[in-house]
C-alpha cells in the first residue's frame, strides 16, 4: 500500500462524524475565503478548506471571475489530497489532460469539458477535450440557430458530456446545455435583485401583437399593449422597436410553481412612469410641427416596420404602409441611409413623431389653393387698399403668383370640376328631354282616344269595323264651301276635329287605329 493510500485511510478513520465526507465526482457548493498566488481555497465546512487552480477561474484578459465572499460550484476530483480536498470547475480546463475515466465522471456528475472545435463534420463540429476526440451535433451548438460553422473552427468552449460509447471512441458533447445553465443561473441570480415597484432600464427583445418584452439583463419581463403609454395604441411596433433601451417599471412578480417548466413572469410598465413623472408638467413639451408642413427628412436607421427619418423639428419614424412602395419591396434598397425624403406629420403621440410620405402631394395642394386663395384676395383689394396696407403692417410674405406647379395643380382641378359639371348638366338635359317626349306621347294617345270616341257617338258616321276595312286609296268628297260658311259659330272643337278627321283619310287611319286599340 502506497503513502498516498495510507494519509487517505488515516483521513478517513480519523475525520469525526460532524465533518463533512467528500467523494469523488461529487458536486459541491462552498464560499471563497481565500486568493492565493496559485488556487482558490474554498470552504466546504470540511477540516480543511478545498481548492481550485487560479488558472481555472480567470478570465482570458487575466482577472478572476470570483471574489472572496463568493459562491462557488465544482467537482470533487481528489477529497483527500494532500494541500485538501482538490476541485475543479471545468474537467479537462486551461489544457489540462482528460482522459475517458475523467468523460464518464463528467457525464455522471454534469460536470462540463473544455473542449476545442478542430474540424466540420456532416451535422456538426468534431471537437478535442484532452487526448479524446467528441462530437457536437449542430443542433447542440447554441440556443438559437447556428447558420456558418466554418467561424468556429479553432475556438475554445464548455461542453456537458451528453452520451459516451465504444470505451470513449464515440462521444458525444453539447455547447447548448451549458448555456442553458449558465442563462438559467444569471436569470436566477438577477431575478434575486428585481423586486416591485423597482424601475429598470432594458431592451426590447420581442414585439407581438400583445405587447413587448423587454430584457432586464438576464430576465425577460412583457409591457402589455395597456401599459405602453396612456393613449390608445392600434400597433405596438409603431411605437416601440427591436433594439429600442426602455425604462420600465416592475408591476408584479410571479415566481414559478415547483417543478414548473416556465420562468417566473415579470409584469413592467411604461405608462406608470409617464403617469408618476415629476417633470411632466413643470416643462411644457415642445410643440409638435404642423401638420399642413411639408418636411425633408434624412434617413438615418432602417427597420421591419418602417423608416427612421431626421428632420428639423426631431426624430420620427415612417410606418412601412405610409411609404409610397409596392409591398414587399426592399426599403434598404428603396431608401439607403442618407437618402433625402419628403414627409408630413401624421401624429405625435407621447411625443413620438410619426410621418407619411404618401399625403405629401395632398397636403401641397391644399396649401397651393389656400396661397392661391389668398393671393387673390389681396390683390382684389388693390395696392392702397386698406387689407394690403394691413400686411404690409404686419411684413406678411404673402406670394403674389402662385408657382408654375402650383398653377398646374390648381388648373387641373378646375377642369376636373368644369367636366363633372358638364357630364351632370347633359345628363339632366337629357332626363328633361326623355320627360317632355313622353308627356307628348302620353297627350297624344289622349286626344287620339277622345277623337276616336267622339266619332263613334256621330249619327251617320260610317262604324269602326267599316272605316277599318276601307281602302286606304279612297277619299271622301270635298265639302262645299257653302257648307263651311254656314257652319254655326258655337260648333264644338271635338265636332271640328271629327269632321277633320272624316275628310282627311290620314287622320281617319289615326282615329279608327286608335279606337281600336280602345
Amino acid at each position: 500500500m502506497s503513502s498516498n493510500d495510507d494519509f487517505r485511510s488515516f483521513m478517513e478513520q480519523s475525520a469525526p462524524a460532524s465533518v463533512r465526507r467528500l467523494t469523488k465526482g461529487e458536486r459541491v457548493r462552498g464560499r471563497v475565503v481565500h486568493i492565493g498566488s496559485d488556487s482558490v481555497f474554498v470552504d466546504l465546512g470540511g477540516r480543511a478548506d478545498a481548492r481550485v487552480e487560479r488558472l481555472e477561474l480567470q478570465r482570458p484578459d487575466g482577472s478572476l471571475s470570483v471574489a472572496v465572499g463568493d459562491e462557488l460550484e465544482a467537482t470533487v476530483v481528489d477529497p483527500f489530497h494532500n494541500d485538501g480536498p482538490l476541485l475543479v470547475v471545468t474537467l479537462g480546463g486551461q489544457g489540462g489532460g482528460i482522459d475517458v475515466r475523467e468523460l464518464q465522471l463528467a457525464l455522471e456528475t454534469g460536470t462540463p469539458v473544455e473542449g476545442r472545435f478542430t474540424k466540420v463534420q456532416k451535422g456538426g463540429l468534431e471537437v478535442t477535450v484532452g487526448n479524446t476526440r467528441a462530437f457536437c451535433p449542430a443542433s447542440q451548438l447554441s440556443t438559437s440557430y447556428v447558420a456558418e460553422l466554418e467561424p468556429l473552427v479553432g475556438s475554445t468552449a464548455r461542453f456537458a458530456v451528453l452520451e459516451i460509447k465504444e470505451e470513449g471512441r464515440s462521444v458525444i458533447v453539447s455547447r447548448r446545455k451549458v448555456l442553458e445553465v449558465e442563462k438559467a443561473e444569471a436569470s436566477r441570480a438577477r431575478l434575486v435583485e428585481i423586486k416591485e415597484g423597482a424601475i429598470l432600464s432594458g431592451t426590447v427583445s420581442s414585439i407581438q401583437k400583445f405587447g413587448a418584452f423587454v430584457d432586464l439583463g438576464g430576465v425577460e419581463g412583457l409591457v402589455h399593449i395597456s401599459e405602453i403609454t396612456r393613449a390608445r395604441v392600434e400597433r405596438v411596433d409603431d411605437v416601440l422597436s427591436l433594439g429600442e433601451r426602455v425604462e420600465v417599471k416592475v408591476l408584479k412578480i410571479e415566481m414559478p410553481e415547483e417543478g414548473s417548466k416556465h420562468g417566473a413572469r415579470i409584469a413592467l410598465s411604461m405608462k406608470a412612469l409617464l403617469a408618476a413623472a415629476p417633470s411632466a408638467a413643470a416643462t411644457p413639451a415642445a410643440p409638435p410641427p404642423s401638420k399642413d408642413a411639408v418636411l425633408e427628412g434624412t434617413v438615418v436607421k432602417h427597420l421591419p416596420h418602417g423608416l427612421v427619418v431626421e428632420t428639423k423639428q426631431g426624430e420620427g419614424l415612417v410606418p412601412a404602409r405610409e411609404l409610397d412602395v409596392q409591398e414587399g419591396r426592399d426599403l434598404r434598397r428603396a431608401f439607403p441611409i442618407g437618402e433625402v425624403i419628403q414627409v408630413v406629420l401624421l401624429d405625435a403621440a407621447r411625443g413620438r413623431l410619426r410621418f407619411s410620405a404618401t399625403k405629401v402631394s395632398e397636403v401641397q395642394a391644399r396649401n397651393d389653393f389656400r396661397d392661391y386663395k389668398t393671393a387673390q384676395a389681396s390683390e382684389g383689394t388693390g395696392a392702397g387698399g386698406a387689407l394690403a396696407a394691413a400686411l404690409g403692417k404686419l411684413s406678411l410674405d404673402l406670394p403674389a403668383q402662385p408657382s408654375k406647379e402650383a398653377q398646374e395643380r390648381i388648373a387641373k382641378q378646375e377642369q376636373k370640376a368644369r367636366e363633372a359639371r358638364e357630364r351632370e348638366l347633359a345628363e339632366q338635359r337629357a332626363r328633361d328631354e326623355a320627360r317632355a317626349a313622353q308627356a307628348a306621347r302620353t297627350e297624344e294617345a289622349r286626344l287620339a282616344q277622345a277623337a276616336a270616341a267622339q266619332l263613334a257617338t256621330t249619327p251617320g258616321a260610317a262604324p269602326a269595323a267599316e272605316v277599318a276595312s276601307a281602302p286606304a286609296t279612297v277619299t271622301a268628297p270635298p265639302a262645299p264651301a257653302a257648307s263651311s260658311a254656314a257652319a254655326p259659330a258655337d260648333a264644338s272643337p271635338d265636332a271640328d276635329a271629327a269632321d277633320d278627321a272624316a275628310g282627311d283619310p290620314a287622320k281617319r287611319r289615326r282615329v279608327v287605329r286608335s279606337y281600336d286599340l280602345k
